[in-house]
C-alpha cells in the first residue's frame, strides 16, 4: 500500500477512502493490506469514520516508526462475522492472526505477512521466527496465510528469471511445510507467468501470494490476479473464492 499518501482522513487523497471502496465494488469478504505505515490513532480514526459500517479494521503497527512497514485484516460487515473474531498480534508491522467465524461453528484462521525486504539476513531471521512462533506457541494452525512475501522461489516467479538466495528459500519452505500450506494460485496455473510487482528497475516478480491449507484447497476457485483501481498501490492483488467444507452446495 506504501502509506496513506494523505496526513488527515478529511483528505480525499487518503487512501483508504479508496480501499473503502474497493471492498464494496469487488465484494470482498477479507482482504490483507501491507506496508499500511499507519499508526494506531489513523487506525481508530478510519474505524470512528464513515467506513465503520462496512470496515473492520485491524492493524499492527510497526512500534518503533510506524510510519514504515505496518499490516492490516479488513473485514467486510456486509458480507462476513465481524463478532468473536479473535486476533493474535504476532511480529510488530510484520505478521498478525485472525480466527474469523465462518459457516456455523467452523472458523477461518487468516495468517496476514509483510515480509522484510531488506537484507538476506533479516530475511531468513524472519521466517526463522515465523516458525518458532508455531512451535513454541499455542497457535492454530491458518486456513490461509496471504501478504507480501518480497521473494520468490521459482525463476518462473521473476523476469529476468532468477530466485531469491538459497539460504531465504530455504527458510521460507521450512515455514510453509511446517505449516503446510501452499501457494494456491501456483497450484492451479503451475506453467502460467503472471506477476504482481515491478521495480524501480523494471524486474517482474510474483511476490504477492495466497497459500493455503490442504483442506480447503478443493474448496477454492476462480484464482485471479488483478489490478486495483486508482493509485492505492503499486501491486496487484491476488484473490480466490473459498466455500466452507460444511457448506451445502447450490448448484
Amino acid at each position: 500500500m506504501n502509506g496513506l499518501k494523505a496526513s488527515s482522513l478529511s483528505q480525499a487523497s487518503h487512501k483508504w477512502h479508496e480501499v473503502h471502496s474497493v471492498l464494496r465494488a469487488k465484494q470482498l469478504g477479507i482482504l490483507i493490506v501491507t506496508e499500511t505505515r499507519m499508526s494506531a490513532a489513523q487506525a481508530v480514526e478510519i474505524q470512528q469514520s464513515y467506513m465503520n459500517k462496512r470496515l473492520k479494521l485491524y492493524n499492527y503497527e510497526y512500534l518503533d516508526n510506524p510510519t514504515t512497514k505496518g499490516v492490516a485484516i479488513v473485514l467486510n460487515r456486509e458480507i462476513t462475522n465481524t463478532e468473536w473474531v479473535g486476533i493474535h498480534y504476532l511480529i510488530p508491522g510484520r505478521a498478525m492472526l485472525a480466527v474469523i467465524p465462518w459457516h456455523g461453528k467452523s472458523t477461518l484462521t487468516v495468517l496476514a505477512s509483510y515480509a522484510p525486504t531488506e537484507s538476506d539476513e533479516e530475511k531468513v531471521e524472519y521466517w526463522n521466527k515465523m516458525c518458532n512462533l508455531w512451535l513454541t506457541l499455542d497457535l492454530l494452525v491458518p486456513d490461509v496465510m496471504d501478504g507480501d512475501f518480497n521473494l520468490v522461489t521459482s525463476p518462473l516467479d521473476r523476469m529476468p528469471h532468477h530466485t531469491d538466495s538459497e539460504a531465504v528459500v530455504a527458510a521460507y519452505l521450512r515455514f510453509a511445510r511446517l505449516l503446510e500450506l501452499k501457494d494456491g494460485w501456483r497450484s492451479n496455473n503451475p506453467d502460467m507467468k503472471a506477476y504482481t510487482h515491478i521495480s524501480t528497475r523494471g524486474t517482474l516478480s510474483r511476490i504477492d501470494w495466497l497459500l493455503i491449507s490442504p483442506a480447503l484447497m478443493n474448496n477454492c476457485r476462480n484464482w485471479d490476479i488483478n489490478d486495483f483501481s486508482g493509485s492505492l498501490t503499486d501491486h496487484k492483488m491476488v484473490s480466490v473464492q473459498i466455500s466452507a467444507p460444511s457448506a451445502p452446495y447450490i448448484g
